[in-house]
């Protein structure tokens, strides 16, 4: 189902989604007692690596979240859509609706694009919008409390975002797995520009600058988040038969990595890092028995796509640097197997 409309009419519309927004943003603390779900929007770049379908799946069967929104950014968004539709449809969890971003780029093809040209984004069952930016503004403005924008890949549909709805910044903050402070990929000593930065600089810095709470998971923390042997052996090989989210991670995985996958007696290894599940888990109660305290720092972007550390012009933000202990991110791969592996969605 594609939903397309004017720029007049969802201006018209989301005027009166501020106004109503503004009137309850007092109730929100009324609102967020224990057990209610936090409203969550996805902002991916799913289908150019591994780690985006994981981190999104665990965000979808998460008992706290309540994911209202994914939108697509980043080159051929349109095609990364359709990448999200078929995956999700795959998995089982297809109820949730996908907003076409901001494209930036129509050639380049990504290592899923091909795989899902079958897909036709009208038979999507959770709806397609067009306009993802109009409708990620709809559902932060409309909503009773404060929505956390979970960013997966780089930040361009953001500048529209903050242009056109300067408003969204009182009631959304952004979580994103961007960046990178002390280390390199690989934990290279030598501190690397971080693949989400580099591609759009001016993007990220916007973001920091906003004026909302932004929280990083950077490379720093990210490089260690690699499965556990005990969660493939749980997610490839315990659930596999009975769950759908482990046969689409089965299928992407293996059309992404063939060499991370080998059979041994019928047991799967794959030892991928899955550095975007990180920026999922800071939006989790139980984040704080696997990471340690955030710190706050003062960051800025350079041209370069380089983040680094400045206390006179930098922007503030919370970064999780840390596991809390040496063997936490082990122990979380082992809680996210638990959560995929369940049979209880969430619509």
């Amino acid at each position: 189902m594609l939903f397309r409309s004017s720029r007049s009419q969802q201006m018209w519309k989301v005027a009166l989604l501020f106004w109503a927004g503004a009137m309850s943003t007092s109730c929100n603390d009324l609102h967020g007692g224990e057990g209610r779900r936090k409203p969550v929007i996805i902002d991916t770049d799913i289908g150019s690596f591994h780690d985006d379908f994981p981190a999104i799946a665990l965000a979808l069967l998460s008992r706290e979240l309540d994911v209202r929104l994914l939108v697509t950014c980043s080159d051929d968004t349109r095609a990364r859509a359709a990448v999200a539709g078929k995956l999700l449809t795959l998995a089982g969890i297809s109820h949730i609706p996908i907003g076409i971003g901001v494209p930036t780029d129509h050639t380049t093809e990504r290592p899923l694009f091909g795989w899902a040209s079958d897909f036709v984004l009208s038979s999507y069952v959770g709806g397609v919008y067009e306009d993802g930016i109009a409708k990620m503004a709809e559902v932060i403005l409309r909503s009773e409390d404060t929505v956390e924008v979970l960013a997966l890949g780089p930040l361009t549909n953001f500048p529209r975002l903050l242009s056109e709805y300067p408003e969204v910044v009182r009631k959304a903050r952004v979580t994103a797995m961007a960046g990178a402070i002390d280390i390199g990929y690989f934990h290279s000593p030598v501190v690397s520009a971080e693949y989400n930065v580099v591609l759009c600089p001016a993007c990220a810095d916007r973001v920091m600058r906003a004026g909302w709470r932004v929280q990083l998971a950077p490379l720093d923390i990210c490089v260690d988040a690699s499965f556990s042997p005990s969660a493939s052996s749980k997610l490839f090989v315990g659930c596999r038969s009975a769950n759908n989210v482990s046969t689409a991670l089965v299928q992407t995985f293996g059309y992404f990595f063939p060499f991370w996958q080998f059979m041994i007696h019928d047991n799967w290894h794959v030892n991928p890092v899955l550095y975007d599940v990180v920026a999922t888990l800071m939006l989790l109660s139980d984040s704080g028995e696997y990471l340690a305290e955030y710190e706050e720092l003062r960051i800025v972007t350079d041209e370069a796509g380089y983040t680094r550390v400045d206390e006179t012009a930098g922007a503030l933000v919370e970064v999780a640097l840390r596991w809390k202990e040496p063997r936490a991110s082990e122990m979380f791969m082992d809680h996210m197997a638990d959560i995929l592996c369940s049979t209880h969605h969430h619509p």
